[in-house]
């Protein structure tokens, strides 16, 4: 059985290394770790990846959702989305 690829977004170090230990864990391989948007959209690009656990809150340019939306216009990649603030999430209904 083949590890399923994923991509971990956050821009919190800690939180980022723990998904990627617990992803890892349940039998996932998370080549890239990164904290920037415009990287994930990149990175999406460059790799064929079987999903993506995406804050919302990034650093750099564009914050996760519009990071999302750019890959989702181009790829059907599940995205999981994280973030330890509401606010953001309340604002953009």
């Amino acid at each position: 059985m083949s590890a399923k690829n994923a991509l971990v977004v956050e821009d919190e170090n800690i939180v980022a290394l723990d998904i990627k230990n617990n992803l890892h864990d349940l039998w996932f391989n998370v080549p890239y770790l990164n904290s920037y948007g415009e990287e994930a959209v990149n990175k999406a690009f460059e790799n064929q990846l079987d999903f993506i656990m995406m804050d919302i809150i990034l650093k750099g340019k564009i914050d996760g959702l519009e990071a999302a939306q750019k890959i989702l216009e181009t790829f059907n990649i599940p995205i999981i989305f994280l973030t330890a603030n509401n606010k953001k999430v309340l604002d953009s209904t």
